[in-house]
Protein backbone atom coordinates (compact mmCIF):
# COMPACT_ATOMS: atom_id res chain seq x y z
CA UNK A 1 0.00 0.00 0.00
CA UNK A 2 1.44 3.34 -0.76
CA UNK A 3 -0.51 6.79 -0.11
CA UNK A 4 0.37 9.99 -2.17
CA UNK A 5 -0.87 13.05 -1.00
CA UNK A 6 -2.33 14.94 -4.10
CA UNK A 7 -4.32 17.87 -2.67
CA UNK A 8 -4.30 20.28 0.23
CA UNK A 9 -6.91 23.45 0.14
CA UNK A 10 -7.59 25.33 3.20
CA UNK A 11 -10.79 27.81 3.79
CA UNK A 12 -10.14 30.44 6.65
CA UNK A 13 -13.54 32.66 7.92
CA UNK A 14 -12.84 35.10 10.01
CA UNK A 15 -15.56 36.94 12.03
CA UNK A 16 -18.73 35.90 9.49
CA UNK A 17 -22.35 34.98 9.70
CA UNK A 18 -22.36 30.91 8.19
CA UNK A 19 -25.08 28.20 8.87
CA UNK A 20 -23.27 25.39 10.67
CA UNK A 21 -26.01 23.02 9.44
CA UNK A 22 -25.89 23.95 6.00
CA UNK A 23 -22.68 23.23 5.38
CA UNK A 24 -22.57 20.00 7.56
CA UNK A 25 -25.43 18.98 4.67
CA UNK A 26 -23.85 20.41 1.70
CA UNK A 27 -20.57 17.76 2.59
CA UNK A 28 -23.14 15.00 2.78
CA UNK A 29 -24.67 15.83 -0.93
CA UNK A 30 -21.81 16.48 -2.57
CA UNK A 31 -20.00 13.35 -1.29
CA UNK A 32 -22.99 11.60 -2.66
CA UNK A 33 -22.84 13.81 -6.11
CA UNK A 34 -19.49 12.51 -6.24
CA UNK A 35 -19.83 8.84 -5.53
CA UNK A 36 -17.93 8.95 -2.05
CA UNK A 37 -18.65 6.95 0.74
CA UNK A 38 -19.00 9.62 3.34
CA UNK A 39 -17.78 8.69 6.96
CA UNK A 40 -18.16 11.02 9.77
CA UNK A 41 -14.88 10.45 11.78
CA UNK A 42 -15.35 13.15 14.42
CA UNK A 43 -17.87 15.42 15.95
CA UNK A 44 -17.44 17.55 19.30
CA UNK A 45 -19.42 21.04 20.26
CA UNK A 46 -18.45 22.17 24.27
CA UNK A 47 -18.63 25.71 25.03
CA UNK A 48 -15.58 28.35 24.74
CA UNK A 49 -14.88 31.20 26.15
CA UNK A 50 -16.25 33.55 24.01
CA UNK A 51 -18.87 31.26 22.35
CA UNK A 52 -19.25 27.82 21.44
CA UNK A 53 -16.09 25.68 19.54
CA UNK A 54 -17.58 22.79 17.35
CA UNK A 55 -15.36 20.35 15.29
CA UNK A 56 -16.53 18.01 12.39
CA UNK A 57 -14.57 15.57 10.11
CA UNK A 58 -15.38 13.57 7.43
CA UNK A 59 -13.47 10.92 5.28
CA UNK A 60 -14.97 11.08 1.86
CA UNK A 61 -14.11 7.83 -0.08
CA UNK A 62 -14.07 6.04 -2.95
CA UNK A 63 -12.47 2.93 -4.79
CA UNK A 64 -11.47 3.67 -8.32
CA UNK A 65 -10.59 0.04 -9.29
CA UNK A 66 -9.01 -2.32 -7.97
CA UNK A 67 -5.93 -0.69 -7.48
CA UNK A 68 -6.51 2.42 -6.27
CA UNK A 69 -8.93 4.17 -3.78
CA UNK A 70 -9.10 7.97 -3.19
CA UNK A 71 -9.69 9.46 -0.36
CA UNK A 72 -10.59 12.87 1.18
CA UNK A 73 -10.58 13.91 4.66
CA UNK A 74 -12.32 17.25 5.62
CA UNK A 75 -11.95 19.00 8.84
CA UNK A 76 -13.96 22.16 10.10
CA UNK A 77 -12.88 23.88 13.42
CA UNK A 78 -15.86 26.45 14.39
CA UNK A 79 -14.46 28.51 17.01
CA UNK A 80 -16.51 31.55 18.64
CA UNK A 81 -19.86 30.54 17.75
CA UNK A 82 -22.98 32.26 18.90
CA UNK A 83 -25.92 32.28 17.49
CA UNK A 84 -27.10 35.68 15.39
CA UNK A 85 -30.89 35.78 13.90
CA UNK A 86 -30.99 32.20 13.12
CA UNK A 87 -27.25 32.50 12.01
CA UNK A 88 -23.97 30.99 13.69
CA UNK A 89 -20.93 34.09 14.13
CA UNK A 90 -17.73 33.51 14.81
CA UNK A 91 -14.39 32.00 12.81
CA UNK A 92 -14.03 28.82 11.08
CA UNK A 93 -10.66 26.95 9.67
CA UNK A 94 -11.44 24.29 6.98
CA UNK A 95 -8.39 21.93 6.01
CA UNK A 96 -9.43 19.90 2.72
CA UNK A 97 -6.63 16.72 2.04
CA UNK A 98 -6.97 14.25 -0.89
CA UNK A 99 -4.68 11.31 -1.74
CA UNK A 100 -4.50 8.37 -3.51
CA UNK A 101 -4.33 5.09 -2.03
CA UNK A 102 -2.35 2.58 -4.11
CA UNK A 103 -3.02 -1.23 -3.92
CA UNK A 104 -5.13 -0.26 -1.20
CA UNK A 105 -6.29 -4.19 -1.06
CA UNK A 106 -2.51 -5.30 -0.43
CA UNK A 107 -2.29 -7.48 -3.56
CA UNK A 108 1.64 -6.47 -3.87
CA UNK A 109 2.18 -8.10 -0.72
CA UNK A 110 4.32 -7.37 1.79
CA UNK A 111 7.49 -8.44 1.10
CA UNK A 112 10.40 -6.52 0.51
CA UNK A 113 11.00 -7.31 -3.37
CA UNK A 114 7.21 -7.09 -3.74
CA UNK A 115 7.35 -3.34 -2.60
CA UNK A 116 10.59 -2.44 -5.17
CA UNK A 117 8.55 -4.15 -8.07
CA UNK A 118 5.04 -1.66 -6.73
CA UNK A 119 7.24 0.97 -6.75
CA UNK A 120 9.26 0.37 -9.96
CA UNK A 121 5.67 0.17 -11.11
CA UNK A 122 4.66 3.35 -9.95
CA UNK A 123 7.57 5.08 -11.36
CA UNK A 124 7.45 3.77 -15.46
CA UNK A 125 3.69 4.43 -15.54
CA UNK A 126 3.42 7.71 -13.43
CA UNK A 127 2.46 9.17 -16.32
CA UNK A 128 -0.21 7.54 -17.29
CA UNK A 129 -1.51 7.34 -13.60
CA UNK A 130 -1.94 11.34 -14.02
CA UNK A 131 -4.02 11.44 -16.74
CA UNK A 132 -5.89 8.28 -15.23
CA UNK A 133 -6.67 9.07 -11.77
CA UNK A 134 -4.39 12.34 -9.99
CA UNK A 135 -6.18 14.71 -12.09
CA UNK A 136 -9.81 13.40 -13.23
CA UNK A 137 -10.74 12.29 -9.66
CA UNK A 138 -8.31 14.13 -7.38
CA UNK A 139 -8.14 17.89 -8.26
CA UNK A 140 -11.33 18.33 -10.34
CA UNK A 141 -13.02 16.16 -7.20
CA UNK A 142 -10.78 18.35 -4.75
CA UNK A 143 -12.09 21.68 -6.29
CA UNK A 144 -15.46 20.48 -6.49
CA UNK A 145 -15.39 19.76 -3.08
CA UNK A 146 -13.37 22.64 -1.96
CA UNK A 147 -15.99 24.99 -4.29
CA UNK A 148 -19.05 23.26 -2.72
CA UNK A 149 -17.82 24.23 0.94
CA UNK A 150 -17.36 27.83 0.05
CA UNK A 151 -20.54 28.48 -1.53
CA UNK A 152 -22.13 27.31 1.34
CA UNK A 153 -20.40 29.74 4.17
CA UNK A 154 -21.97 31.93 1.44
CA UNK A 155 -19.01 33.35 -0.59
CA UNK A 156 -20.36 32.46 -4.53
CA UNK A 157 -23.74 34.11 -3.77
Amino acid sequence: MIEKSIVSKNIYVSDEDFDIGKIYKGVKQISDKLGYALIEKEQVNKPGKYGNEIKFSFILDREIDYFVEAVFEINFYFDNINKVKERDHGDCKVIISGKLIYDYKNRWGMRKFDRFLLGLYLKVTEPTLKKTYIIPFMIKDGNTIHDSIKNNFGFYS
